[in-house]
């Protein structure tokens, strides 16, 4: 092993020394013959390798620095699209919430009442009593009973009040009840909740069947119960059912407000109160 290494240092010692006697013969610019054409024959092969290992080496380097330089644009660019997107959601929320404002606002002025705006905190839609926590309360002149809109119908009315916040019983509840009338015919009835856990919608209760009732037919508040104003989108039929004894009809309702998604509302405040007219 030793004498290999030997070996291999004299073959080194010995090219390096051809090298350098070749290029001090071409710095002096003299003609050295046979000699020099065999050295030249000998050196050449070697310089042109050393030449090669050197440029690819370097082209190596410079191609490591760039594939560094890459990645680091690389995760810069993530970065900045993670931000970006993040902006877009932010701005798509926005505008969401500016559709439900402007739907709500035009909804009050159809219907020229008290209002106080108030926002969903808390929801308990398959509980005991299907309800509805708001960031108002008697401090903000909420009333026990206040009907409760937003901007596509009835959602409900006030439950329990307290100062800074308070519950609604939501239309859907089986304990519910508004006054109800066919915007087409008229035809009277009891609006309540649906007694199946998993459904959310209504029953058009105490309807004659006699009454004139179809599927499509939208209900409306009749303000004979005193509570809710008359005129008040609250669903449409969607089933027509006739009872056993063939004197009542319970017609299945869709309401109109979408109980999943209640963002911003309306309480329905006295004019003189704390309320205000959007």
């Amino acid at each position: 092993m030793r004498n290999a290494k030997r070996t291999g240092l004299i073959g080194m010692l010995a090219l390096l020394l051809l090298l350098l006697f070749f290029h001090a013969g071409e710095d002096r610019k003299t003609d050295s013959g046979v000699v020099h054409r065999v050295l030249a024959s000998i050196v050449h092969p070697v310089q042109y390798l050393l030449t090669g290992l050197t440029d690819g080496l370097a082209s190596a380097w410079y191609g490591y620095i760039d594939l560094v330089d890459a990645r680091k644009e690389a995760d810069e660019f993530r970065a900045r699209n993670r931000i970006l997107g993040q902006r877009i959601q932010e701005l798509e929320s926005a505008e969401r919430e500016n559709a439900r404002l402007r739907n709500l606002l035009n909804m009050a002025r159809r219907h020229p009442l008290g209002y106080l705006p108030t926002r969903v905190i808390g929801t308990d839609i398959l509980g005991q009593f299907r309800t509805v926590t708001i960031s108002n309360g008697s401090r903000d002149g909420v009333r026990l009973s206040a009907p409760v809109l937003d901007a596509d119908g009835i959602v409900g009315k006030v439950l329990d009040v307290y100062p800074s916040y308070a519950r609604v019983l939501l239309m859907i509840d089986p304990n519910s009840s508004i006054d109800g009338v066919i915007r087409r015919t008229g035809a009277r009835g009891i609006v309540k909740g649906n007694n199946k856990n998993d459904d959310l919608s209504c029953v058009f209760a105490f309807s004659l069947s006699l009454e004139d009732v179809k599927v499509g037919d939208v209900i409306e508040s009749s303000g004979l119960d005193q509570q809710f104003p008359p005129d008040l989108v609250i669903g449409e039929v969607v089933e027509v059912i006739r009872s056993e004894s063939g004197m009542f009809q319970e017609p299945n309702i869709r309401p109109r407000v979408d109980f999943t998604r209640l963002r911003e509302l309306l309480v329905v405040v006295p004019s003189g109160g704390e309320g205000r007219r959007p």
